[in-house]
């Protein structure tokens, strides 16, 4: 038995699979690039860092050389592309809140990183590239489908799954 949870536990842990359509780029992970703001067109730039944070139904935007960040919550996920709102909660004396921020995952391994303004205006734009991978959760019912034949049956990890709840 404690075999079969130590296998369960390993499970959990298993590197993040490819999104449907995505031919295998995962998107888990935390993305890390210096964009590019444009202040002033034609004459004032700004350079700073950001990190985001992919993990399954979890979005994070960190502006470390701006000391601000917050949430992303998703509005639009089609193939590689997503839509976020920004939604921060520190720093806002740094950054402005509310703005769209929008990542394409390239093939080459890298995302196309774009932020609007509240009003739409495209203000700021760089490449990121993945700095961290994550580990993706594994649902029950998938696990049970990759287990060696014998050990573990769909009837255990729900009856499993039951005594959790």
């Amino acid at each position: 038995m404690r075999k079969i949870l130590f296998f369960i536990a390993g499970l959990l842990w298993l590197p993040a699979v490819a999104w449907p359509g995505s031919a295998a780029i995962s998107v888990y992970g935390v993305w890390s690039g210096t964009v590019t703001q444009v202040v002033i067109p034609g004459r004032e730039y700004r350079r700073y860092d950001v990190a985001v944070t992919m993990a399954p139904n979890s979005y994070r935007i960190d502006y470390d050389s701006l000391d601000c960040g917050g949430d992303l919550r998703l509005l639009v996920k089609q193939g590689r592309f997503f839509r976020f709102r920004d939604e921060l909660n520190y720093g806002l004396e740094a950054c402005s809140n509310g703005g769209r921020t929008e990542l394409h995952f390239l093939a080459s391994g890298q995302a196309s990183f774009q932020w609007f303004d509240v009003n739409g205006v495209l203000k700021a734009e760089g490449r990121l590239k993945r700095t961290r991978q994550l580990m993706a959760f594994v649902m029950p019912t998938v696990m049970a489908s990759v287990m060696p034949i014998g050990q573990v049956t769909r009837e255990d990890v729900t009856e499993r799954d039951a005594k959790i709840s």
